[in-house]
């Protein structure tokens, strides 16, 4: 079995994740040009950011949240990538029938917009999914992530009794995937709801992450929510999307100081519906 940290685990990011190969195109050639920024909304960091997203959320989010009861909640995820400066996104997270949706709030601390949200939608099963954001009115397709072949879970003793106001049990998560790697997982699980997980911290590789779920409530999620909005541009692929969004951002950033890349002019917004909760 092999360590995330190890040539093998390198080869699982450039491999495993080729068929995402676009969307990391945005995070590899733009991201690393610079420094991590410590907030979710530094200049450019819908365009680093939304990568990162999505290959967390169609790893190994996606083999723990997808085999739990339908649910929704806010979220607050927390990224180190290489060991650099921690990067927090926030947003609201759908799950059920095998699949998955984060949306990702990208606008400024002082406001919340939603032309400033971007989706990471997967289905673990069929292996694919789609990214959109509002400020473009487009989606792209992904596909590729991670085959896991079995997940071994170990209770672990002596952790906090309380945890997002939940009694909690934790658990080390063990992932195998079928080319041999191996993700390790610490697992915080709530036992009034079934054992959701409301967090989720990474152990092992060159990207750590903490994902924080909080006002968790179930749901019973149609198809449509985890689809593009009705209405949106298809995008080539999630390459292209990016450098688009990129291409806005920074042409608003640098053209009049704002932080907001917002919807073209005169196009509404069009958001997912609020999934039907259960009674």
């Amino acid at each position: 079995m092999t360590d995330p940290n190890n040539n093998s685990f390198k080869q699982w990011r450039r491999g495993g994740v080729l068929l995402l190969a676009g969307l990391l195109c945005g995070l590899w050639t733009g991201g690393c040009a610079s420094s991590t920024p410590p907030s979710g909304f530094a200049r450019g960091q819908v365009a680093d950011m939304l990568p990162k997203l999505a290959l967390v959320t169609t790893g190994p989010l996606a083999a723990v949240l997808t085999n739990a009861d339908s649910f929704s909640a806010d979220f607050t995820l927390t990224i180190t990538a290489g060991g650099g400066v921690p990067t927090k996104l926030s947003g609201r997270l759908l799950a059920g029938g095998g699949r998955l949706r984060l949306t990702a709030d990208f606008s400024p601390s002082h406001r919340r917009l939603a032309a400033d949200d971007c989706d990471v939608i997967w289905d673990q099963a069929a292996g694919r999914g789609f990214v959109d954001s509002e400020a473009l009115q487009g989606y792209a397709p992904l596909a590729g992530g991670v085959h896991f072949t079995n997940v071994l879970t170990q209770v672990v003793n002596g952790g906090p009794d309380r945890m997002e106001d939940h009694p909690v049990d934790q658990a080390n998560v063990t992932l195998l995937g079928e080319n041999d790697q191996m993700f390790r997982l610490l697992v915080s699980r709530a036992l009034d709801l079934g054992r959701l997980p409301v967090r989720i911290q990474s152990l092992n590789g060159p990207d750590l992450f903490t994902l924080t779920l909080s006002n968790l409530q179930p749901v019973r999620p149609g198809p449509a929510d985890f689809l593009p909005p009705e209405g949106f541009t298809k995008f080539a692929d999630a390459g292209v999307l990016i450098e688009e969004l990129a291409t806005r951002q920074q042409n608003v950033l640098g053209g009049s100081g704002g932080d907001s890349v917002g919807p073209p002019a005169g196009t509404p917004a069009a958001r997912y519906g609020s999934p039907t909760q259960q009674p």
